[in-house]
């Protein structure tokens, strides 16, 4: 999406949606806004409301008008950082009352492969879409994806004309899969698969 505007003919704010990934990718964004000067002013961080992982349109309700980042990751990837990040939370006995459900013994990838349907929160699970979160229909909506970052997020340097890097490193993740357990995830996000382009 190409824009005719940019920070200095339109003023309006930002926030971001998160799309349930745990890795560094949405708060390394979150930070460029917070260092760049251009943008450092529009952007709007609703700690509430990130904390209740609400949805775009939630997020349109809240703030009517508001431009809405949303980072969307691949499926196998975004599914590496969320085990890795459990079986952490487990070995340092730090569980949290949104995961109390998952069963921690013996826990491999594969058995957290089997829980993806787990409820882990109000409306959603493991296994709930990205898509979910998004309702494409608005012409607000800002998606960077974690495969196309640099193509993405061009939109946002130009709009407000900044040559400041964005600093993260994505994560590996193919080591931890099997033909089996891939095309299992293919199938289980095929739609996210397929309208944000992403390959394994």
């Amino acid at each position: 999406m190409q824009l005719d505007i940019n920070y200095q003919n339109d003023l309006s704010f930002f926030t971001y949606i998160t799309v349930l990934d745990v890795s560094d990718f949405c708060p390394s964004i979150v930070r460029w806004f917070e260092k760049e000067p251009n943008a450092q002013f529009r952007i709007v961080v609703d700690k509430e409301a990130d904390s209740d992982f609400i949805s775009y349109s939630s997020m349109q309700e809240l703030y009517p008008g508001i431009r809405v980042i949303a980072t969307v990751t691949n499926p196998w990837r975004r599914l590496v950082n969320i085990y890795e990040v459990l079986k952490q939370l487990n070995q340092e006995r730090r569980l949290l009352e949104t995961i109390k459900d998952i069963d921690f013994s013996n826990f491999t990838f594969e058995s957290f492969l089997t829980q993806l349907d787990t409820n882990i929160y109000k409306w959603f699970n493991f296994s709930t879409l990205q898509s979910k979160w998004i309702d494409e229909s608005n012409d607000f909506l800002y998606i960077v994806r974690d495969d196309f970052f640099e193509e993405d997020f061009k939109v946002l340097r130009e709009y407000f004309k900044s040559d400041l890097p964005v600093d993260f490193k994505l994560t590996s993740y193919k080591e931890y899969y099997t033909e089996e357990t891939k095309k299992f995830v293919e199938d289980l996000f095929k739609s996210d698969i397929e309208r944000f382009q992403f390959k394994y």
